[in-house]
């Protein structure tokens, strides 16, 4: 079904700086990876554990999240140049605004979606912070 990260967030390409866009892409290969995810599982993880058998899934809430943060981007223009926000590090943030869920979640044997190891830990931030590497790496 996916075959790139810009299958699946078409809005990365929107970020004009290509090493940001790099970044992004690096994160979520992290990510999922080490959240033990495919590519294509994208669509059946939900994008919160607190709803029970929530119909909407992580891609469409980080899609949503970063169409409309592009909403409040182009708002935002009204302040011109005296408060001028970067575009390209408004889209990476809604871009990866959740994706440490790829790592606090994890798959079930029979398919479900509950709470990793790693997602009961508050370290797992500082895990995502880090790149899973060292502090100065990222």
């Amino acid at each position: 079904m996916y075959n790139s990260w810009y299958d699946v967030f078409p809005e990365i390409v929107m970020i004009s700086d290509k090493e940001l866009q790099k970044k992004v892409v690096e994160t979520y290969e992290e990510a999922l990876k080490t959240g033990g995810w495919q590519l294509n599982d994208i669509d059946t993880i939900p994008f919160t554990l607190l709803i029970p058998d929530t119909m909407i899934s992580y891609r469409t809430h980080v899609r949503t999240v970063t169409r409309m943060s592009l909403k409040a981007y182009e708002e935002w223009e009204v302040y011109g140049e005296k408060f001028k926000l970067n575009k390209d590090y408004l889209l990476a943030g809604a871009l990866l605004h959740d994706v440490g869920k790829l790592i606090e979640y994890e798959k079930t044997a029979d398919g479900k979606t509950q709470k990793s190891q790693l997602g009961k830990s508050p370290t797992s931030i500082f895990w995502l912070c880090t790149c899973g590497k060292t502090w100065t790496a990222c």
